[in-house]
């Protein structure tokens, strides 16, 4: 468990292969980061990366735009 968010690993050694979800929240954390150590640590031979945004953007009278902030639900 990371301060805003989480990080899953896992793996399939009969296989080569391991997946990684990096799930984040807030506007201090940057996912792609992962990737880079990911990529130091593993060597992999081949990285595939799928961003997925979950939430709802909210409008500049709950959350100002310059945050970047994306809550579970507008009512939030």
């Amino acid at each position: 468990v990371l301060a805003e968010s989480h990080l899953s690993l896992h793996s399939w050694p009969e296989y080569g292969y391991m997946a990684a979800d990096v799930f984040t929240c807030g506007t201090l954390t940057i996912p792609r980061r992962a990737v880079a150590v990911f990529e130091e640590i593993f060597a992999p031979g081949r990285i595939e990366v799928r961003e997925i945004e979950r939430g709802v953007q909210v409008g500049d009278a709950a959350v100002p735009r310059a945050t970047g902030s994306l809550v579970a639900h507008p009512t939030v």
